[in-house]
Protein backbone atom coordinates (compact mmCIF):
# COMPACT_ATOMS: atom_id res chain seq x y z
CA UNK A 1 0.00 0.00 0.00
CA UNK A 2 1.26 3.45 -0.93
CA UNK A 3 -0.29 6.47 0.77
CA UNK A 4 -0.39 10.11 -0.30
CA UNK A 5 -1.16 12.78 2.35
CA UNK A 6 -1.71 16.42 1.44
CA UNK A 7 -1.87 19.28 0.94
CA UNK A 8 -2.09 21.27 4.19
CA UNK A 9 -0.56 20.81 7.63
CA UNK A 10 -2.76 21.48 10.68
CA UNK A 11 -0.94 21.82 14.02
CA UNK A 12 1.48 19.04 13.12
CA UNK A 13 -1.29 16.44 12.75
CA UNK A 14 -0.52 15.18 9.26
CA UNK A 15 3.26 15.14 9.63
CA UNK A 16 2.81 12.94 12.68
CA UNK A 17 0.33 10.76 10.84
CA UNK A 18 3.00 10.24 8.18
CA UNK A 19 5.40 9.17 10.93
CA UNK A 20 2.80 6.72 12.20
CA UNK A 21 2.46 5.12 8.77
CA UNK A 22 6.23 4.85 8.53
CA UNK A 23 6.35 3.14 11.93
CA UNK A 24 3.98 0.55 10.47
CA UNK A 25 6.15 0.05 7.39
CA UNK A 26 3.79 1.82 5.00
CA UNK A 27 5.17 3.70 1.98
CA UNK A 28 3.86 7.24 2.56
CA UNK A 29 4.45 10.74 1.20
CA UNK A 30 3.24 13.97 2.82
CA UNK A 31 3.14 16.96 0.45
CA UNK A 32 2.56 20.11 2.51
CA UNK A 33 1.95 23.37 0.64
CA UNK A 34 0.88 25.40 3.67
CA UNK A 35 4.30 26.78 4.67
CA UNK A 36 3.15 27.01 8.28
CA UNK A 37 4.90 29.82 10.22
CA UNK A 38 5.10 27.74 13.40
CA UNK A 39 7.23 25.11 11.61
CA UNK A 40 5.26 22.06 12.62
CA UNK A 41 7.17 18.89 11.87
CA UNK A 42 9.21 20.21 8.95
CA UNK A 43 11.23 17.00 8.96
CA UNK A 44 8.07 14.97 8.36
CA UNK A 45 7.27 16.53 4.97
CA UNK A 46 8.28 15.48 1.51
CA UNK A 47 8.86 18.03 -1.22
CA UNK A 48 8.38 15.48 -3.98
CA UNK A 49 5.88 17.05 -6.35
CA UNK A 50 5.15 19.90 -3.96
CA UNK A 51 7.88 22.16 -5.28
CA UNK A 52 6.52 21.95 -8.82
CA UNK A 53 2.99 22.80 -7.68
CA UNK A 54 4.16 25.74 -5.58
CA UNK A 55 6.19 27.05 -8.50
CA UNK A 56 3.27 26.90 -10.93
CA UNK A 57 0.97 28.63 -8.46
CA UNK A 58 3.51 31.39 -7.83
CA UNK A 59 3.77 31.99 -11.58
CA UNK A 60 -0.03 32.16 -11.83
CA UNK A 61 -0.16 34.69 -9.02
CA UNK A 62 2.60 36.78 -10.58
CA UNK A 63 0.83 36.82 -13.96
CA UNK A 64 -2.49 37.95 -12.52
CA UNK A 65 -1.16 40.17 -9.76
CA UNK A 66 -3.83 42.32 -8.11
CA UNK A 67 -5.96 42.72 -11.23
CA UNK A 68 -9.50 42.01 -10.05
CA UNK A 69 -10.73 41.49 -13.60
CA UNK A 70 -8.42 38.48 -13.88
CA UNK A 71 -9.50 36.73 -10.69
CA UNK A 72 -11.40 34.07 -12.60
CA UNK A 73 -8.28 33.38 -14.66
CA UNK A 74 -6.25 33.19 -11.47
CA UNK A 75 -8.59 30.58 -9.99
CA UNK A 76 -8.38 28.51 -13.18
CA UNK A 77 -4.58 28.66 -13.23
CA UNK A 78 -4.34 27.80 -9.54
CA UNK A 79 -6.59 24.79 -10.11
CA UNK A 80 -4.77 23.54 -13.20
CA UNK A 81 -1.48 23.83 -11.30
CA UNK A 82 -2.38 20.59 -9.52
CA UNK A 83 -2.59 18.57 -12.75
CA UNK A 84 1.09 17.48 -12.83
CA UNK A 85 0.89 16.41 -9.18
CA UNK A 86 -2.32 14.48 -9.88
CA UNK A 87 -0.74 12.62 -12.82
CA UNK A 88 2.30 11.81 -10.70
CA UNK A 89 0.08 10.62 -7.82
CA UNK A 90 -2.11 8.44 -10.03
CA UNK A 91 0.95 6.51 -11.16
CA UNK A 92 2.31 5.97 -7.67
CA UNK A 93 -0.28 5.94 -4.86
CA UNK A 94 -3.16 3.68 -3.83
CA UNK A 95 -4.63 5.80 -1.02
CA UNK A 96 -5.14 9.58 -0.96
CA UNK A 97 -5.71 11.30 2.38
CA UNK A 98 -6.67 14.94 1.86
CA UNK A 99 -6.28 17.34 4.77
CA UNK A 100 -8.17 20.51 5.70
CA UNK A 101 -10.42 20.53 2.66
CA UNK A 102 -7.45 20.61 0.30
CA UNK A 103 -7.67 19.55 -3.33
CA UNK A 104 -5.47 18.96 -6.35
CA UNK A 105 -7.93 20.23 -8.97
CA UNK A 106 -10.65 22.05 -7.08
CA UNK A 107 -12.22 18.67 -6.16
CA UNK A 108 -12.64 17.77 -9.82
CA UNK A 109 -9.91 15.17 -9.35
CA UNK A 110 -12.16 13.09 -7.08
CA UNK A 111 -14.10 11.25 -9.80
CA UNK A 112 -10.80 10.70 -11.63
CA UNK A 113 -9.27 9.09 -8.55
CA UNK A 114 -12.34 6.92 -8.10
CA UNK A 115 -12.30 5.88 -11.76
CA UNK A 116 -8.71 4.66 -11.27
CA UNK A 117 -9.75 2.67 -8.20
CA UNK A 118 -7.99 4.83 -5.61
CA UNK A 119 -9.15 5.03 -2.00
CA UNK A 120 -9.96 8.62 -1.01
CA UNK A 121 -10.26 9.83 2.60
CA UNK A 122 -11.02 13.45 3.49
CA UNK A 123 -10.05 14.64 6.98
CA UNK A 124 -11.76 17.83 8.18
CA UNK A 125 -10.29 19.97 10.92
CA UNK A 126 -12.70 22.89 11.46
CA UNK A 127 -12.71 25.95 9.23
CA UNK A 128 -12.64 23.70 6.18
CA UNK A 129 -16.16 22.38 6.90
CA UNK A 130 -17.78 24.38 9.72
CA UNK A 131 -20.52 26.83 8.66
CA UNK A 132 -18.72 30.17 8.36
CA UNK A 133 -21.34 31.93 10.49
CA UNK A 134 -20.37 29.58 13.37
CA UNK A 135 -16.64 30.15 12.95
CA UNK A 136 -14.92 32.90 14.91
CA UNK A 137 -11.85 32.58 12.71
CA UNK A 138 -13.91 33.96 9.84
CA UNK A 139 -16.46 36.18 11.59
CA UNK A 140 -14.53 37.87 14.42
CA UNK A 141 -11.84 40.54 14.32
CA UNK A 142 -10.74 43.23 11.87
CA UNK A 143 -10.72 40.83 8.92
CA UNK A 144 -14.16 39.40 9.63
CA UNK A 145 -16.39 38.63 6.65
CA UNK A 146 -19.42 40.78 5.99
CA UNK A 147 -22.83 39.12 6.18
CA UNK A 148 -23.23 39.07 2.37
CA UNK A 149 -19.76 37.53 2.04
CA UNK A 150 -20.67 34.98 4.72
CA UNK A 151 -23.81 33.98 2.80
CA UNK A 152 -21.74 33.40 -0.33
CA UNK A 153 -19.06 31.50 1.61
CA UNK A 154 -21.67 29.24 3.21
CA UNK A 155 -23.11 28.42 -0.20
CA UNK A 156 -19.68 27.61 -1.64
CA UNK A 157 -18.69 25.48 1.33
CA UNK A 158 -21.90 23.47 1.24
CA UNK A 159 -21.42 22.88 -2.49
CA UNK A 160 -17.81 21.73 -2.04
CA UNK A 161 -18.75 19.40 0.79
CA UNK A 162 -21.48 17.80 -1.29
CA UNK A 163 -18.94 17.15 -4.04
CA UNK A 164 -16.54 15.57 -1.54
CA UNK A 165 -19.29 13.46 0.02
CA UNK A 166 -20.31 12.19 -3.41
CA UNK A 167 -16.87 10.75 -4.18
CA UNK A 168 -14.92 10.13 -0.96
CA UNK A 169 -14.68 6.58 0.37
CA UNK A 170 -14.58 7.92 3.93
CA UNK A 171 -14.77 11.24 5.75
CA UNK A 172 -13.23 11.91 9.16
CA UNK A 173 -14.90 14.75 11.04
CA UNK A 174 -16.12 16.01 14.38
CA UNK A 175 -19.83 16.40 15.13
CA UNK A 176 -19.95 20.00 16.47
CA UNK A 177 -18.38 21.30 13.24
CA UNK A 178 -20.17 19.01 10.76
CA UNK A 179 -23.53 20.77 10.37
CA UNK A 180 -23.07 21.00 6.58
CA UNK A 181 -22.45 17.29 6.03
CA UNK A 182 -25.24 14.98 4.89
CA UNK A 183 -23.79 11.46 4.97
CA UNK A 184 -22.48 9.64 8.08
CA UNK A 185 -18.81 10.27 8.81
CA UNK A 186 -16.16 8.65 10.98
CA UNK A 187 -15.89 10.50 14.27
CA UNK A 188 -12.66 12.06 15.50
CA UNK A 189 -13.51 10.41 18.83
CA UNK A 190 -12.29 7.08 17.47
CA UNK A 191 -9.42 8.36 15.32
CA UNK A 192 -7.32 10.49 17.65
CA UNK A 193 -4.66 13.19 17.45
CA UNK A 194 -1.17 11.77 16.76
CA UNK A 195 1.72 13.19 18.76
CA UNK A 196 5.44 12.34 18.83
CA UNK A 197 5.74 10.83 22.28
CA UNK A 198 9.53 10.79 22.25
CA UNK A 199 9.62 14.60 22.03
CA UNK A 200 7.57 14.82 25.20
CA UNK A 201 9.80 12.32 26.98
CA UNK A 202 12.92 14.30 26.12
CA UNK A 203 11.44 17.59 27.31
CA UNK A 204 10.52 16.09 30.67
CA UNK A 205 14.19 15.97 31.64
CA UNK A 206 13.68 19.34 33.38
CA UNK A 207 10.35 19.11 35.28
CA UNK A 208 9.05 22.04 37.36
CA UNK A 209 10.69 22.28 40.77
CA UNK A 210 8.88 22.33 44.13
CA UNK A 211 8.17 25.35 46.28
CA UNK A 212 7.25 27.80 43.55
CA UNK A 213 4.04 29.38 42.19
CA UNK A 214 1.74 27.27 40.08
CA UNK A 215 2.79 27.83 36.49
CA UNK A 216 -0.10 28.25 34.00
CA UNK A 217 0.51 28.29 30.26
CA UNK A 218 -1.72 29.80 27.58
CA UNK A 219 -0.55 29.82 23.96
CA UNK A 220 -3.12 31.51 21.72
CA UNK A 221 -2.72 31.48 17.96
CA UNK A 222 -5.41 34.18 17.86
CA UNK A 223 -6.08 35.91 21.17
CA UNK A 224 -9.54 37.19 20.28
CA UNK A 225 -11.06 33.88 19.24
CA UNK A 226 -9.32 31.99 22.06
CA UNK A 227 -10.86 34.19 24.77
CA UNK A 228 -7.45 35.37 25.97
CA UNK A 229 -8.75 38.59 27.57
CA UNK A 230 -11.16 36.63 29.76
CA UNK A 231 -8.39 34.20 30.69
CA UNK A 232 -6.10 37.07 31.71
CA UNK A 233 -8.90 38.59 33.77
CA UNK A 234 -9.48 35.29 35.57
CA UNK A 235 -5.78 34.96 36.40
CA UNK A 236 -5.61 38.52 37.73
CA UNK A 237 -8.62 37.84 39.94
CA UNK A 238 -7.03 34.69 41.36
CA UNK A 239 -3.78 36.53 42.06
CA UNK A 240 -5.70 39.34 43.78
CA UNK A 241 -7.28 36.72 46.04
CA UNK A 242 -3.87 35.50 47.14
CA UNK A 243 -3.11 32.54 44.88
CA UNK A 244 0.56 32.14 43.96
CA UNK A 245 0.52 31.94 40.16
CA UNK A 246 3.10 32.34 37.42
CA UNK A 247 1.12 33.00 34.26
CA UNK A 248 2.97 32.43 31.00
CA UNK A 249 1.49 33.47 27.67
CA UNK A 250 3.28 32.87 24.38
CA UNK A 251 2.10 33.51 20.87
CA UNK A 252 3.62 33.37 17.41
CA UNK A 253 6.53 31.17 18.51
CA UNK A 254 7.91 28.06 16.76
CA UNK A 255 6.29 24.82 17.81
CA UNK A 256 9.47 23.65 19.56
CA UNK A 257 9.29 26.63 21.94
CA UNK A 258 5.67 25.80 22.79
CA UNK A 259 6.68 22.24 23.69
CA UNK A 260 9.45 23.52 25.96
CA UNK A 261 6.97 25.73 27.82
CA UNK A 262 4.48 22.90 28.19
CA UNK A 263 7.20 20.81 29.83
CA UNK A 264 7.79 23.59 32.39
CA UNK A 265 4.18 24.36 33.34
CA UNK A 266 1.74 22.78 35.80
CA UNK A 267 -1.32 23.02 33.56
CA UNK A 268 -2.53 24.76 30.42
CA UNK A 269 -5.58 26.80 29.53
CA UNK A 270 -6.28 26.01 25.90
CA UNK A 271 -9.18 28.27 24.85
CA UNK A 272 -12.65 29.34 25.95
CA UNK A 273 -14.71 28.85 22.80
CA UNK A 274 -13.79 25.37 21.61
CA UNK A 275 -16.13 22.75 20.22
CA UNK A 276 -13.84 19.83 21.01
CA UNK A 277 -12.38 18.29 24.14
CA UNK A 278 -8.78 17.80 23.15
CA UNK A 279 -7.38 19.56 20.11
CA UNK A 280 -3.65 19.53 19.38
CA UNK A 281 -2.48 21.89 22.17
CA UNK A 282 -4.39 20.03 24.88
CA UNK A 283 -3.18 16.70 23.47
CA UNK A 284 0.41 17.90 23.55
CA UNK A 285 0.00 18.98 27.17
CA UNK A 286 -1.42 15.56 27.98
CA UNK A 287 1.67 13.83 26.62
CA UNK A 288 3.64 15.74 29.24
CA UNK A 289 1.17 14.74 31.96
CA UNK A 290 -0.16 18.31 32.16
CA UNK A 291 -3.93 18.78 32.46
CA UNK A 292 -5.85 21.23 30.29
CA UNK A 293 -8.78 23.56 30.82
CA UNK A 294 -10.91 23.84 27.69
CA UNK A 295 -13.96 26.09 27.50
CA UNK A 296 -16.89 25.97 25.12
CA UNK A 297 -20.61 25.52 24.57
CA UNK A 298 -20.53 22.05 23.01
CA UNK A 299 -20.78 19.89 26.16
CA UNK A 300 -24.08 18.27 25.12
CA UNK A 301 -22.90 17.39 21.62
CA UNK A 302 -19.51 16.20 22.85
CA UNK A 303 -21.04 13.85 25.42
CA UNK A 304 -23.14 12.30 22.65
CA UNK A 305 -20.17 11.91 20.29
CA UNK A 306 -17.62 10.74 22.88
CA UNK A 307 -18.75 7.80 25.05
CA UNK A 308 -16.83 7.54 28.34
CA UNK A 309 -14.28 5.03 27.05
CA UNK A 310 -13.00 7.45 24.36
CA UNK A 311 -13.58 10.75 26.18
CA UNK A 312 -10.28 12.63 26.73
CA UNK A 313 -9.61 13.60 30.37
CA UNK A 314 -9.71 17.39 30.23
CA UNK A 315 -11.55 19.94 32.36
CA UNK A 316 -14.19 21.02 29.82
CA UNK A 317 -16.16 24.00 31.14
CA UNK A 318 -18.54 26.77 30.22
CA UNK A 319 -16.57 29.91 29.28
CA UNK A 320 -18.10 31.65 32.30
CA UNK A 321 -16.45 29.13 34.65
CA UNK A 322 -12.81 29.63 33.68
CA UNK A 323 -11.84 31.33 36.95
CA UNK A 324 -13.40 28.60 39.10
CA UNK A 325 -11.76 25.88 36.99
CA UNK A 326 -8.33 27.52 37.18
CA UNK A 327 -8.71 27.97 40.94
CA UNK A 328 -9.51 24.30 41.32
CA UNK A 329 -6.34 23.24 39.50
CA UNK A 330 -4.23 25.80 41.37
CA UNK A 331 -5.53 24.92 44.84
CA UNK A 332 -5.98 21.16 44.54
CA UNK A 333 -2.57 19.72 43.65
CA UNK A 334 -3.75 16.13 44.04
CA UNK A 335 -6.62 16.63 41.60
CA UNK A 336 -4.35 18.50 39.16
CA UNK A 337 -1.77 15.73 39.11
CA UNK A 338 -4.38 13.00 38.85
CA UNK A 339 -6.05 14.71 35.87
CA UNK A 340 -2.65 15.11 34.23
CA UNK A 341 -1.82 11.46 34.87
CA UNK A 342 -5.10 10.27 33.36
CA UNK A 343 -4.63 12.56 30.35
CA UNK A 344 -1.13 11.20 29.82
CA UNK A 345 -2.31 7.60 30.00
CA UNK A 346 -5.10 8.36 27.56
CA UNK A 347 -2.94 9.91 24.84
CA UNK A 348 -0.09 7.41 25.21
CA UNK A 349 -2.63 4.63 24.79
CA UNK A 350 -4.68 6.13 21.97
CA UNK A 351 -2.75 8.98 20.32
CA UNK A 352 0.69 7.58 19.52
CA UNK A 353 1.28 8.14 15.76
CA UNK A 354 1.30 4.42 14.94
CA UNK A 355 -1.97 3.92 16.85
CA UNK A 356 -3.68 6.65 14.84
CA UNK A 357 -2.20 5.31 11.58
CA UNK A 358 -3.61 1.87 12.45
CA UNK A 359 -7.07 3.46 12.64
CA UNK A 360 -6.61 4.92 9.16
CA UNK A 361 -5.54 1.53 7.82
CA UNK A 362 -8.74 0.05 9.21
CA UNK A 363 -10.68 2.79 7.43
CA UNK A 364 -8.87 1.98 4.18
CA UNK A 365 -9.78 -1.70 4.57
CA UNK A 366 -13.40 -0.82 5.32
CA UNK A 367 -13.09 -2.22 8.84
CA UNK A 368 -15.17 0.51 10.47
CA UNK A 369 -17.32 -0.50 13.48
CA UNK A 370 -20.82 1.04 13.55
CA UNK A 371 -20.03 3.03 16.70
CA UNK A 372 -17.32 4.96 14.83
CA UNK A 373 -19.91 6.53 12.54
CA UNK A 374 -21.86 9.68 13.36
CA UNK A 375 -25.02 10.74 11.57
CA UNK A 376 -24.94 14.51 10.91
CA UNK A 377 -28.74 14.54 10.82
CA UNK A 378 -28.63 14.23 14.65
CA UNK A 379 -26.34 17.24 15.27
CA UNK A 380 -27.78 19.82 17.69
CA UNK A 381 -24.81 22.12 18.36
CA UNK A 382 -25.52 25.79 17.58
CA UNK A 383 -22.68 27.98 18.82
CA UNK A 384 -19.66 26.98 16.77
CA UNK A 385 -16.25 28.05 18.00
CA UNK A 386 -14.08 31.11 18.50
CA UNK A 387 -16.69 33.54 19.80
CA UNK A 388 -19.02 34.14 22.75
CA UNK A 389 -22.59 32.89 22.49
CA UNK A 390 -24.04 36.40 22.17
CA UNK A 391 -21.77 37.18 19.23
CA UNK A 392 -22.76 33.95 17.50
CA UNK A 393 -26.46 34.69 18.07
CA UNK A 394 -26.10 38.18 16.59
CA UNK A 395 -24.32 36.84 13.48
CA UNK A 396 -26.89 34.10 12.87
CA UNK A 397 -29.73 36.60 13.26
CA UNK A 398 -28.14 39.01 10.79
CA UNK A 399 -27.56 36.18 8.34
CA UNK A 400 -31.20 35.05 8.42
CA UNK A 401 -32.49 38.61 8.18
CA UNK A 402 -30.31 39.26 5.13
CA UNK A 403 -30.70 35.97 3.28
CA UNK A 404 -33.59 34.10 4.81
CA UNK A 405 -33.42 30.62 6.29
CA UNK A 406 -31.87 29.31 3.09
CA UNK A 407 -28.73 31.32 3.93
CA UNK A 408 -28.07 28.79 6.72
CA UNK A 409 -27.64 25.99 4.14
CA UNK A 410 -29.41 23.60 6.52
CA UNK A 411 -32.48 22.67 4.48
CA UNK A 412 -31.49 18.99 4.73
CA UNK A 413 -31.73 19.30 8.56
CA UNK A 414 -35.08 21.01 9.23
CA UNK A 415 -34.90 20.46 12.99
CA UNK A 416 -31.45 22.04 13.24
CA UNK A 417 -32.58 24.88 10.96
CA UNK A 418 -35.56 25.55 13.22
CA UNK A 419 -33.41 25.47 16.36
CA UNK A 420 -30.90 27.84 14.74
CA UNK A 421 -33.68 30.34 14.00
CA UNK A 422 -34.97 30.08 17.55
CA UNK A 423 -31.43 30.50 18.87
CA UNK A 424 -31.23 33.75 16.88
CA UNK A 425 -34.47 34.94 18.45
CA UNK A 426 -36.47 34.75 15.24
CA UNK A 427 -39.00 32.15 16.31
CA UNK A 428 -39.84 28.81 14.74
CA UNK A 429 -38.87 28.22 11.14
Amino acid sequence: MRVFIGLVEVAGYFGRLKRGFEDLGVDVTFVDLSGHPFRYGAAERDDTGGGLLRGIRRVATALVGSNRRLRALHRVLQTLAGLPLLLWGLARYDVFIFSFGSSLLGFYELPILKWFGKTVIHVFCGTDCRPPYLNGTEMVGPDAMSIPACIRAARRRKRSLRRIERHADAIVNHAPQAQFLERPFISWAYVGVPFAAEAAEAAEAAPPGPGRPVRILHSPSNAEIKGTDRIRQAIRSLEARGHAIEYVEISGKPHAVVLEEIARCDFVIDELYSDTYMASFAAEAAFFGKPAIVGGYAAEELQREFPPEVRPPVLYISPDDVEAAAERLVADEAYRKDLGRRAREFVHTRYAPAKVAEVYLRIVRGDVPPEWKYDPATIRHLCGMGMPQDTCRRIVRALIEAGGLEALQLADKPDLQRRMAEFAGLGPA
